[in-house]
C-alpha cells in the first residue's frame, strides 16, 4: 500500500500541463504560432515559468470540413497521448478554435455515445450528447457532404480502437481548458463539448471583420456556466483590433492569466490593451496587481 501511495504522488507531482496551439486557416505557412513566432515566444514565456510546456499543432489548414474533421481527430489523438493526470489546455485562433470544438464533439462521441452524423454535432437532440451549446440562430440547411460524414464515423470508430480506456476515463474532463480566439461561432456545427472541456474562454474583437464570413457565422457563444466570452479592445488605437490582434503578442503574454480574473465578467467581459505606437504593451486592466507583478516577474 505505501508503495502505491508513493507512486501516485510522484505522478501528480510530476505533472506537467502541456498547451497545445492550433492555428486557423491559412495559417499553415505563418510563423506567429511556430517556435520563434512572435505569438507563440510570447505565450511560451509565460506558460513556462507556470510550468506549462507549450507544443504547436500542425495541420493542412485549408478551408474545408474535411480538412478540420481530419485535424480534430488527429488532435483527440494527441490529446490522449498524454496521461490522465496531466492537464490539457487548447488555445485555437480562427478555425483552429472550431478544430478544437470538434475534437470535444470527436472525444465526446469515441468515449460515450453512438455515432452520429455530422449534422447533429452541434445540437441538442438529448441529453445523450452530453453538455453543449445551443445555438439561438435558425437551422442551415445540412450542406455537409456523405465524404464528411463517413469521415467523422470513421474517425470516432478508429480512436476507439486505438484507445479502448477511452471509454473508461480516469479524468473528468480530458480538456481542462480551452482558449478560442476569434473562432467563427457556428454551434450547429462546431459547438463546443462541455462535457469534456471544462470551461472554454473565448476571445472576441469587435473590430473582427474575418470572424463571422460575411454573416455565416456569429460573433459570440450562447450564455453557459462554463463559457466566457471576452471581448478585447485597445485603448489609445488608431483601430480597432482585429483578426490577427487577436493572437498579437500581448494576448499571448497574459492569456493563461485570464481564467484568474474572468470569474468577476459574470460571463462576458472586455480585456483591455494599451496599443501604443506599433505595440501593445499594457496588460488586462482586470488582472489583480498581485498576479500582474508575478507574471512580469516570470515572464520578462
Amino acid at each position: 500500500m505505501k508503495k502505491l501511495i508513493l507512486v501516485s504522488l510522484i505522478l501528480f507531482a510530476t505533472a506537467q500541463p502541456v498547451v497545445i496551439l492550433v492555428p486557423g486557416t491559412f495559417a499553415s505557412t505563418e510563423t506567429w504560432w511556430q517556435p520563434g513566432g512572435d505569438f507563440y515566444e510570447s505565450l511560451s514565456a509565460s506558460a513556462r515559468p507556470q510550468g506549462h510546456a507549450l507544443v504547436p499543432f500542425c495541420w493542412s489548414c485549408r478551408l474545408d470540413p474535411r480538412s478540420r474533421v481530419l485535424a480534430a481527430e488527429c488532435l483527440v489523438r494527441l490529446i490522449l497521448s498524454y496521461p490522465d493526470y496531466e492537464p490539457v489546455v487548447l488555445v485555437g485562433h480562427s478555425h483552429g478554435g472550431n478544430v478544437i470544438n470538434l475534437a470535444s464533439q470527436l472525444l465526446y462521441y469515441a468515449r460515450y455515445g453512438p455515432v452520429i452524423t455530422r449534422s447533429s454535432l452541434g445540437t441538442k437532440i438529448s441529453s445523450s450528447q452530453g453538455d453543449i451549446l445551443i445555438s439561438t440562430r435558425d437551422e442551415r440547411e445540412n450542406d455537409v457532404d456523405e465524404q464528411e460524414q463517413i469521415l467523422i464515423t470513421d474517425a470516432i470508430e478508429t480512436l476507439r480502437d486505438e484507445f479502448p480506456l477511452v471509454r473508461s476515463p480516469q479524468k473528468a474532463y480530458p480538456i481542462d481548458q480551452a482558449f478560442l480566439l476569434a473562432t467563427p461561432v457556428d454551434t450547429r456545427g462546431y459547438a463546443p463539448n462541455l462535457t469534456i472541456i471544462n470551461w472554454v474562454y473565448h476571445l472576441y474583437a469587435e473590430g473582427d471583420l474575418i470572424q463571422q464570413v460575411l454573416g455565416l457565422y456569429n460573433r459570440i457563444y450562447p450564455p453557459h456556466e462554463r463559457l466566457t466570452n471576452l471581448c478585447v479592445t485597445a485603448v489609445d488605437a488608431i483601430e480597432a483590433p482585429g483578426h490577427s490582434d487577436v493572437h498579437h503578442p500581448s494576448v499571448g503574454r497574459w492569456l493563461l492569466a485570464v481564467p484568474a480574473y474572468a470569474d468577476e465578467c459574470e460571463g462576458n467581459g472586455d480585456v483591455v490593451f494599451c496599443k501604443q505606437a506599433l505595440e501593445i504593451t499594457a496588460v488586462p486592466l482586470l488582472i489583480p496587481d498581485e498576479l500582474m507583478e508575478s507574471y512580469e516577474t516570470d515572464a520578462l
